[in-house]
């Protein structure tokens, strides 16, 4: 029986003892006074305890009663283990080990010798060679005097400036003319038209052929613009010769060796090298913005012609030899064989000109017995 329900039974006992007193049933002599006393104290105890338990406790340590004293310094504490106090310093330390100051502390279980840093001391000692002919050859090296003509693959030395190696953007001699070069991107050119009487071999050329016979030839032939007149040693000085396309696609070449007469494809490269499409590269007749301009030669050149000359082609107006033998257009106009057929169309290949008065290169075709200006590119 808990505290509260003694004091409410005690409570309930003493008011039917009051009760029966009144009532006079039983006669007893009790003493109200000890009994309202301890009444008054259950009662008390009981406000108390329901005190309690009513509080409520906010979470906060400094809240309860009671706390326990936590040690703030080692000192505080009971050592209860016999641990002594360290200050860190290995000195303090018990039991400490001995450390060995020299190589003759320590215990050799591991039976080495004295050395005393000198080769001759060392046992199993590697046979050192004192002359070349000690060594193993592993590698199959010969003997060698210092001499150079005992070396095999000697370089050609070239002991000639033609026998030096071509370096673009120089001249170039051919046949007792030097040829101005120029480098455009990637392919070396000449920069004025080839003049050559012969075929690469030293071959000639057949030349001075009238009207009729250059209309009819299905060999190669060569020739000067105005052929026969008194202008003939200018306009060769200034144009270079005219071939007809057998003479360009003679076995025997029209080129120096190591260089040939460009291909429609390569006269593309060059094209496009100066800014030109592919697309209107693989066109027909005047094609694109300025490339012709940049491959003219300019007012200021001599020769001269009305171009910009950016590229350094230094393209010139030489002219054209008809089919029919006339002469056409020197001065005016600049026309050049490519190496490539065109004889998809019939007795044509493919071509370049340069006309006066226009910025654009056309790309064309002429026939074979055309007599026409020739450019060489580098192989």
């Amino acid at each position: 029986m808990t505290l509260i329900a003694l004091v409410v039974a005690v409570t309930a006992g003493a008011q039917v003892m009051d009760t029966i007193l009144t009532g006079n049933t039983v006669n007893m002599n009790l003493n109200y006074a000890k009994l309202d006393s301890i009444i008054a104290d259950l009662q008390a105890k009981v406000a108390t305890l329901e005190a309690a338990q009513n509080s409520t406790f906010d979470g906060d340590y400094n809240s309860l009663t009671n706390q326990p004293t936590i040690p703030s310094n080692v000192s505080d504490l009971t050592n209860d283990a016999g641990y002594t106090t360290f200050d860190g310093e290995y000195s303090s330390l018990n039991n400490k080990p001995t450390i060995p100051s020299n190589v003759s502390d320590l215990t050799n279980d591991a039976g080495y010798t004295t050395f005393d840093g000198e080769y001759s001391s060392l046992n199993n000692k590697p046979t050192i060679p004192s002359n070349v002919s000690d060594l193993t050859n592993d590698a199959g090296y010969t003997t060698f005097d210092g001499d150079y003509s005992s070396l095999t693959n000697k370089p050609t030395i070239p002991s000639n400036v033609s026998d030096l190696e071509f370096v673009c953007g120089s001249s170039y001699t051919y046949e007792g003319h030097d040829y101005a070069t120029v480098l455009i991107g990637g392919q070396c050119w000449f920069a004025e038209n080839l003049r050559s009487e012969n075929y690469t071999d030293g071959s000639v050329i057949p030349a001075d052929l009238d009207d009729a016979a250059w209309s009819t030839t299905t060999a190669g032939a060569v020739t000067v613009y105005n052929e026969g007149n008194s202008s003939e040693g200018t306009h060769l000085a200034t144009y270079g010769r005219l071939y007809n396309w057998y003479a360009v696609d003679d076995a025997r070449g029209l080129c120096p060796s190591g260089w040939h007469v460009p291909t429609d494809s390569e006269y593309m490269t060059l094209e496009m090298e100066l800014g030109m499409s592919y697309t209107d590269a693989n066109n027909t007749l005047f094609r694109d913005t300025d490339q012709g301009a940049q491959m003219k030669s300019s007012a200021s050149d001599s020769p001269a012609f009305d171009g910009t000359n950016t590229s350094g082609f230094s393209g010139l107006a030489g002219g054209f030899r008809g089919s029919n033998g006339v002469f056409y257009s020197a001065g005016s106009n600049g026309f050049f064989w490519s190496a490539s057929s065109a004889s998809a169309y019939g007795t044509f290949a493919w071509e370049r000109s340069l006309v006066g008065g226009y910025n654009e290169v056309g790309r064309d075709i002429s026939n074979l017995t055309g007599g026409i200006s020739v450019r060489c590119v580098r192989d």
